[in-house]
């Protein structure tokens, strides 16, 4: 049986895609993001490691992994990769009108104990970072790369303010 990195290898030549470009199908429980630096990938890794150990439903993280290709004989370059669970689900503007309500008081819910950990949820906009698997009827938050600690108290209440006040959700207008 092969192994998951020889799994990446094969996901990422035959261009594999799950979901979105930079998301490789890699094994039946395991998706792969690839990213440019292996800083960018390991900062989305530890993110999400700490997240799922405090219980916020993201996918749980494998392992980070940089492969090396050769372009035209000549030209090699790294590309890093984060090992992570697979989301059967889908964004939440494709979702069922029936589930919509539960997705959008989930989010709410997972974002609201992200603040409390006293990390910014930037550009954690539900309608593309997240997406809800109906069978479970579970939202995950999947993108966290350009999260970062709040550095103050004003800051945590002015982010606090920012996804629950008026203009919150301007991207995804829904009848909830």
């Amino acid at each position: 049986m092969p192994d998951l990195i020889d799994l990446l290898k094969k996901a990422y030549s035959e261009g594999n895609r799950y979901n979105h470009e930079r998301i490789y199908d890699v094994s039946e429980g395991v998706v792969a993001k690839s990213f440019i630096t292996q800083h960018e990938a390991i900062y989305e890794f530890e993110f999400g490691r700490e997240l799922h150990s405090k219980g916020i439903q993201v996918p749980k993280m494998n392992q980070v992994e940089g492969l090396e290709f050769t372009i035209a004989l000549k030209n090699y370059y790294d590309l890093w990769f984060l090992l992570m669970q697979k989301i059967k689900g889908m964004t939440i503007g494709n979702i069922a009108e029936a589930d919509r309500s539960d997705a959008y008081r989930q989010y709410r819910e997972q974002i609201g104990k992200v603040l409390d950990m006293g990390i910014n949820p930037i550009d954690s906009d539900w309608h593309g970072n997240s997406m809800y698997d109906s069978d479970e009827k579970k939202l995950y938050l999947i993108y966290f790369g350009q999260w970062s600690r709040i550095g103050t108290a004003t800051d945590l209440e002015s982010e606090r303010e920012r996804v629950s006040g008026p203009l919150a959700f301007r991207y995804n207008r829904m009848s909830i």
